[in-house]
């Protein structure tokens, strides 16, 4: 075989197999993505199955924050979304490649003719994002006082609206930070989670919250028809109330810092 041929037949061999090898990597790290974006995507934004394909109508598209052109996969767009305070939902086309983001939630949104390749997500936001709550670290906390008067389950549904809950005192170092940050708050009781059966103080969630339990029964607070307070005047310490009382509130939101 001549040498010249032979070397050239070497060369051809040796980069096909290399081109083989790359494109088989670039497939195995693209499939590591995808399932990193699933995973990313399941835990930050939850899609709206029924407005799949659809056009949306002009109301909501006037809360329109803005549009990113050629982004190639939901994460990436959910990404944009998190990085944008006041976003709470996104729409994302996989023939397009476009990327729209929405002020408000889009999931009770009607649908206003076909658009193929449109979908549309709900964004569960670290609540840390969310403009006007604190982080503490040391009780990996997400927090906020609100100065608004309010009863008890109105308190909860502003609490709910905003994807979290009633805060939850549930340790001895929760209640001490709390007791440091609001001692100059203008408002001097706040709605808190929690309710009694008579025995035990029971969380929203229907556990029993054996921190608050104890205190409460050896203070007198198991009025099983009232709700829980913290109060300035007793240091902080929580009071059952009626609960059709007007006061301030503070809020938890699932916080995704570590802890």
């Amino acid at each position: 075989m001549n040498l010249k041929f032979f070397c050239t037949f070497a060369m051809a061999t040796i980069s096909h197999f290399l081109s083989y090898l790359c494109s088989l990597l670039l497939v195995v790290s693209i499939g590591g993505e995808v399932e990193k974006g699933r995973a990313y995507r399941a835990l930050y934004a939850s899609e709206i199955e029924d407005l799949k394909n659809t056009n949306l109508s002009t109301e909501a598209f006037d809360q329109n924050l803005g549009e990113f052109k050629h982004v190639r996969s939901v994460s990436i767009c959910l990404a944009q979304c998190l990085d944008v305070p006041n976003c709470l939902s996104f729409q994302w086309n996989k023939i397009t490649m476009l990327c729209r983001l929405f002020s408000i939630s889009v999931a009770e949104a009607l649908p206003h003719g076909i658009q193929n390749g449109n979908r549309y997500f709900s964004v569960l936001k670290d609540g840390c994002r969310k403009y006007g709550y604190i982080f503490n670290h040391d009780t990996n906390l997400c927090w906020k006082p609100f100065s608004a008067k309010r009863n008890y389950s109105s308190a909860l549904q502003a609490c709910q609206n905003d994807r979290g809950r009633l805060l939850r005192i549930s340790s001895f170092q929760i209640m001490d930070y709390l007791r440091t940050e609001l001692a100059e708050h203008s408002m001097s009781l706040f709605w808190i989670q929690g309710s009694t059966n008579g025995t035990h103080v029971i969380n929203d969630d229907g556990t029993v919250s054996e921190f608050m339990s104890q205190a409460a029964e050896e203070a007198g607070e198991m009025d099983p028809y009232g709700r829980f307070i913290i109060a300035k005047q007793q240091g902080f310490f929580w009071m059952n109330v009626n609960p059709e009382s007007q006061n301030g509130f503070l809020c938890q939101v699932a916080s995704k810092f570590p802890s």
